[in-house]
């Protein structure tokens, strides 16, 4: 494993962290992941847009 990509895994790691924490305001900056963790970033934002899309949704139906 090269320093590259463990660095990208530390930040995943870092963004996921941080989400659990509840920090709204997470990023992860795909284009500075190493290429083989493209997808995995990509695919966490998304679920990420859509958790976050859901909790709107199920705030507004409990009031």
């Amino acid at each position: 494993m090269n320093e590259s990509y463990r660095l990208g895994e530390q930040s995943v790691i870092t963004y996921l962290q941080r989400l659990a924490n509840g920090v709204s305001t997470a990023e992860l900056d795909v284009a500075a992941l190493p290429t083989e963790l493209h997808a995995i970033g990509e695919q966490l934002q998304k679920t990420h847009a859509i958790l976050q899309q859901e909790r709107q949704l199920l705030e507004c139906n409990a009031y």
